[in-house]
């Protein structure tokens, strides 16, 4: 399946480079769509990533500012987004509509036009609202609500009144879900990117 989506993303690439040999330019959009537990979230991390690699970085091959934070908001979405169900850890519970802006930077005819990103926007639709205060069994909430319990260091976790992790089953809508095994490593940097 990786070999099939960078086969997709080298060629949608190509036709963006191939608009060269005709005056006009077209928007380009890739749909990734499926079933549930299909990979969509992952796919989209790849698209994301491979676009702003190829058209993202600047004339000596450095990455802008803009690259990385278009790539650093993708914890934080799935924080605030994504939940543990029965069949995908990583459940996305929303919608998400990218839109990625470039700015043609050489018209050469022989060596195909190249391309600079310069903006970005993330629209977010249908979140699952109701996941907060219910779940089915063997379910979590949001990830963040966890990540906040497992990563918040002890002046955190007293400034938010955040529970301790042997307290956290008195909480009815975080313990129907299983606290998940994750580093408490993880967790703390998960926590340190959603307050940047």
């Amino acid at each position: 399946q990786h070999q099939r989506q960078l086969q997709v993303l080298e060629r949608s690439g190509q036709d963006i480079t191939r608009a060269s040999e005709v005056e006009l330019v077209v928007d380009q959009s890739v749909v990734i769509s499926g079933e549930s537990g299909s990979g969509k979230t992952e796919s989209s991390k790849r698209v994301l990533g491979y676009l702003v690699t190829r058209a993202g970085k600047t004339a000596t091959g450095a990455v802008t500012e803009l690259d990385d934070r278009l790539i650093s908001v993708g914890p934080i979405l799935e924080a605030f987004g994504n939940a543990s169900t029965v069949c995908n850890h990583n459940s996305s519970r929303f919608g998400k509509f990218s839109k990625l802006h470039f700015h043609q930077t050489s018209q050469g005819r022989m060596e195909g036009r190249t391309w600079r990103l310069v903006g970005a926007s993330v629209e977010t639709y249908l979140l699952e609202q109701s996941r907060v205060v219910n779940h089915s069994e063997g379910e979590r909430n949001f990830h963040v609500f966890y990540q906040l319990i497992m990563g918040a260091s002890d002046g955190m976790r007293e400034e938010l009144g955040l529970p301790t992790l042997a307290t956290l089953r008195s909480f009815r809508y975080l313990s129907a879900g299983m606290l998940s095994s994750a580093k408490s490593s993880t967790a703390s940097e998960n926590v340190g990117r959603l307050g940047n």
